[in-house]
């Protein structure tokens, strides 16, 4: 096989917008075994075709190696490795090995750290990395124009309009000079969304316009975020429309088919907005994780409160059934709970966090066990083991709870009525901030003890002093005294445990 022939074809499929049936070539190629020094180019396709877990499987021997085996990862090896973690949900270790990457030998790494921000909607954080990205020598025309995109995308997620105006009107005509239509029209697609924030619709329509023409052919899902833009520009101009109203839904509808979580997410958030919805916008806002997202709606839509509580309604809208409270694993209307802290509560906290985006396995892992690096052949094994456990208590304490699985994903759902208490300031789910919140509830500002926590958590002494010692070196307590005068408080700084 000549493999830097068919790299690069793959890679003028991507760039044009024709890389939906990558899949199939990838999956044989890394089963057949990808030779080391192409290892880092397949798993940049990979991630950029939307299947980085192929990527991970191909580059973790070089980058995670057996701690008997003695290997050097190079810096590119690492830096492919560390987007392809990003991508499949590992945010926090990938950002991690992206930081230790000489970025003068990988350019890529700024870039990539980038995305890691973005993910977390942190566009501000990104802004820097993509412009000490854009200043890297060596950057051929396609390297730089991925960058200034992705800077214009930030400039518009980040609220810099006119920045974003400037930048996309000189992008949009080189790249209209260019073979590259994927990025064109994302380029369009973000002059229109800047355009629906300053309320130009005119402009933004035609931007529309021309971005459906260029992708009409395209095989990925670039066409229809263009036209879920469209959608929802329509729908915010008119809100009262029923027509714009219904135009919004059908888009949630195929988002919904096409598995495209975020839109839906999207919509309806959009859909809560325009028509001032209040259980909507709750909803949206209780089953989003990210708290820079749920900063971004109590800013835009100030007006509409925010409950202290959310009660997750599920599997029915007017009966309730069992209520278990994720804050302590306590079910009202049946005698089980869930003792707070342990492995299955925090499971269960992580799958509650989100109801829109299923949880994929990588994801599920680094939350579960923060401080383990994944591996694509053992972690996904634990990572299932502890669902089979917690499906196994649903059944047990005959709570209509289940997991659900879907292409590799997890989610929450329900075979009958139940509902989940859910505290607006319950975003937590990591087992040292669930115990340090639990002890909250009983001792208030403190002071307590060791043997208080012993108690309180139903643990060993000795156990209950290394999850108090990781707790003050995380910032969430401050111990003082010595011996057994040693006492504990909730640090100042963080009213609860996250």
């Amino acid at each position: 096989m000549e493999w830097a022939s068919y790299i690069k074809q793959m890679d003028r499929a991507l760039r044009e917008g024709q890389g939906g049936s990558i899949r199939k070539d990838l999956v044989s190629l890394v089963e057949k075994g990808v030779p080391r020094n192409h290892a880092a180019l397949v798993a940049n396709i990979a991630w950029r075709s939307g299947h980085p877990e192929l990527g991970i499987r191909v580059l973790h021997p070089w980058v995670r190696p057996s701690e008997r085996i003695t290997r050097e990862s190079t810096e590119e090896e690492k830096s492919e490795y560390g987007v392809c973690l990003i991508k499949f949900g590992a945010g926090d270790e990938g950002l991690s090995l992206l930081r230790q990457v000489d970025s003068a030998r990988a350019p890529a790494s700024l870039l990539y750290q980038a995305f890691g921000l973005v993910a977390k909607w942190d566009y501000e954080g990104s802004i820097p990395l993509i412009r000490a990205y854009l200043r890297s020598k060596n950057l051929n025309n396609y390297q730089k124009l991925v960058g200034e995109v992705n800077l214009a995308a930030a400039f518009v997620l980040g609220g810099h309009k006119q920045k974003a105006e400037y930048l996309l009107r000189d992008l949009t005509y080189r790249l209209s000079l260019s073979r590259y239509h994927l990025l064109l029209g994302r380029a369009l697609h973000l002059s229109a969304e800047n355009f629906i924030a300053i309320k130009k619709w005119e402009k933004a329509e035609e931007c529309f316009f021309r971005a459906e023409k260029l992708l009409e052919t395209s095989e990925g899902i670039d066409l229809f975020i263009v036209r879920k833009g469209r959608a929802i520009s329509n729908f915010l101009q008119h809100p009262k429309n029923s027509a714009t109203l219904l135009g919004l839904r059908a888009i949630r509808a195929e988002a919904e088919e096409r598995r495209h979580w975020e839109s839906i997410r999207d919509c309806d958030r959009i859909e809560a907005l325009g028509t001032q919805n209040y259980e909507l916008w709750n909803r949206v806002y209780f089953g989003t994780p990210l708290e820079a997202f749920r900063a971004r709606m109590r800013k835009e839509a100030p007006n509409i409160p925010i409950e202290e509580e959310y009660f997750w309604k599920m599997n029915g809208r007017n009966e309730t059934g069992p209520v278990m409270d994720l804050e302590t694993g306590k079910i009202k209307g049946l005698a089980a709970e869930l003792k707070a802290g342990q492995a299955l509560h925090v499971l269960l906290r992580i799958l509650a966090t989100d109801f829109y985006r299923p949880f994929r396995i990588a994801s599920l892992h680094a939350k579960l066990h923060p401080q383990e690096f994944y591996d694509p052949v053992n972690s996904p094994i634990r990572a299932r083991q502890a669902i089979k456990r917690l499906r196994k208590w649903f059944a047990q304490v005959r709570l209509p709870l289940i997991v659900q699985e879907s292409e590799g994903s997890y989610q929450l759902g329900a075979k009958r009525p139940c509902a989940l208490k859910i505290s607006a300031h319950s975003t937590t789910h990591s087992r040292h901030a669930v115990l340090v919140n639990t002890l909250r509830e009983k001792f208030f500002d403190g002071p307590f003890s060791s043997m208080d926590a012993c108690r309180e958590w139903k643990l060993s002494n000795r156990s209950a002093l290394r999850i108090l010692d990781a707790c003050v070196q995380a910032g969430y307590l401050v111990r003082s005294g010595k011996t057994k005068k040693t006492t504990y408080r909730f640090a100042p700084t963080a009213s609860k445990a996250s």
